[in-house]
């Protein structure tokens, strides 16, 4: 294991799925390329986030809350 931080950081974002992390908290469905779930950041009724597994990213068209793995789960 890495005494480095960053190298540790870079670690688990490598080993996380952010589709399989983001699906353990709400609904994900599969949209071409992407996910698109309901936004749990703001009152949301249509699926306006987007998570993208090649990017390990999400991002909100509504709201715009966006970041990878660590900013979801925080």
């Amino acid at each position: 294991m890495p005494s480095d931080p960053v190298e540790l950081t870079k670690q688990i974002k490598a080993a996380s799925d952010i589709v399989a992390v983001v699906g353990s908290y709400i609904n994900v469905t599969p949209a071409g390329k992407t996910f698109k779930a309901v936004c749990p950041f703001h009152n949301d009724t249509r699926p306006s986030l987007d998570v993208d597994p090649q990017r390990q990213r999400y991002k909100c068209w509504s709201c715009g809350a966006q970041g990878d793995v660590f900013a979801f789960v925080q």
